[in-house]
């Protein structure tokens, strides 16, 4: 005996386009509705890696000594005036504040993928370890602190996977006399 076939099942025929129409629902979103998922984390992806890149200049003053790794200057030093507002890089949350004896009052900040910051020689700390940051949030004000500081300015690092990187291949409206 042959199995029946259901009555209300209906076959549509395939509808005709203009190259134009296939053109314009190609770009429709509910076209790629099964890869919607996969575009939607892409991009939440890259949204979380642009949160994360150090961009924002933390200070504003003067490049007065670039990124130096033969010379053990793993940072650059932006000349400033004592008080000046010391701004977060990126978001991320601060993983030590406190005094380093020959750094003084030191911030570093976790950014995620692999992205550390570090702001050396404030007068003080705004923010205490654990707190989150955003960009450009105001973190602290330049100083002079720590054994190694010869006068106002902020000493600022960037570290990628534990390995010290050129600030200024970073940061937006970077300035420096080095170039």
């Amino acid at each position: 005996k042959e199995p029946s076939q259901p009555t209300n099942i209906t076959r549509e025929e395939p509808v005709q386009q203009s190259p134009d129409e296939r053109q314009s629902t190609a770009s429709a979103p509910e076209e790629f509705s099964p890869q919607a998922p996969a575009t939607a984390q892409l991009v939440s992806t890259v949204e979380g890696l642009k949160a994360s890149l150090p961009l924002f200049t933390p200070v504003s003053g003067v490049i007065t000594q670039g990124f130096e790794p033969d010379q053990k200057h793993f940072g650059i030093d932006y000349a400033a005036k004592e008080g000046t507002p010391v701004h977060a890089a990126a978001q991320g949350y601060v993983v030590f504040s406190g005094w380093s004896y020959d750094y003084g009052n030191t911030l570093i900040a976790s950014h995620g993928s692999g992205y550390i910051t570090v702001y050396k020689h404030n007068s003080s700390l705004l923010k205490t370890t654990g707190a989150r940051i955003k960009r450009g949030e105001l973190i602290g004000l330049v100083g002079s602190s720590g054994k190694t500081s010869k006068g106002p300015h902020l000493h600022f690092e960037v570290l990628k996977d534990g390995v010290p990187v050129d600030p200024t291949q970073y940061l937006l409206n970077s300035k420096t006399a080095f170039q």
